[in-house]
């Protein structure tokens, strides 16, 4: 507890900087394949064909119909070394015609475990929303807490808790909603749920500048951008207001 609150109070002296930022970026990107070498080293590897698609009933993670897990897979099958035949089915919604061979990673004493080798095959499960999730809270800490750059000097002269902890939760909906949610909305729902997306940007677009804004600059760089864009608007005003006035003018010359 004593290094996690030198940390949260001063990380830039204790030890959270871009190199340990990076490196835990490292760490959580490469956490579901980590995950995957027990199988490696100790499972069988060997070809595999796709037998036929199968589907689940879906499982209802709430009342919102976005919240629905994807249910259609394959299912492939092989031969292990024992001549024991196996069924197993692939990552969720990767969909191969029947016939496909692939070589895979089979446990022969858990079968959900097995995979097969191909970058949807390593990332396209439980293991990588929870690396995801882990992504989000890490960026949000780094950004509230760590040595980011000047940009982000506002979010670290935070003083009360209550405002860092909003601070910090601010910046997790911001990088769900225009990174994670967008993604989601196209790998489960298609063009359909990137249309959605961006409906939704369109209305709360103004609202997610002005957050951004407050997150990222200080109170006199705020005043400025609001000068500047009085400013704008009024030229915009007076540059109207003169091409009325000159059509007004020319259309009386004509009469």
């Amino acid at each position: 507890m004593t290094l996690l609150r030198k940390l949260l109070v001063n990380p830039r002296l204790n030890g959270m900087n871009r190199v340990h930022f990076y490196f835990g970026l490292v760490l959580i990107f490469s956490a579901p394949f980590l995950g995957k070498i027990p199988l490696i080293f100790f499972g069988e590897k060997l070809e595999v064909k796709a037998v036929r698609i199968v589907s689940h009933e879906s499982v209802n993670m709430g009342p919102s119909l976005f919240l629905s897990l994807p249910k259609k897979y394959t299912l492939w099958e092989g031969k292990l070394s024992n001549k024991q035949i196996v069924l197993f089915e692939g990552s969720r919604n990767v969909l191969h015609l029947r016939g496909e061979v692939k070589t895979a990673y089979v446990n022969q004493n858990n079968l959900d475990k097995s995979f097969i080798i191909s970058f949807a095959g390593i990332y396209n499960n439980e293991n990588s929303t929870i690396s995801i999730c882990i992504l989000t809270i890490w960026v949000a800490l780094f950004l509230v807490y760590g040595d980011s750059g000047k940009e982000w000097l506002k979010l670290r002269e935070i003083q009360k808790w209550y405002m860092k902890v909003f601070a910090f939760l601010s910046v997790v909906f911001l990088f769900w909603f225009l990174v994670i949610f967008p993604i989601w909305l196209g790998v489960t729902q298609g063009w359909p749920g990137i249309v959605l997306f961006l409906i939704l940007l369109f209305f709360v677009s103004f609202q997610i500048r002005e957050t951004i804004e407050y997150l990222v600059f200080s109170e006199e760089e705020l005043k400025a951008r609001f000068l500047k864009r009085s400013i704008k608007k009024r030229e915009e005003v007076r540059e109207v207001n003169a091409e009325i006035f000159k059509r007004r003018k020319r259309k009386n010359n004509r009469i």
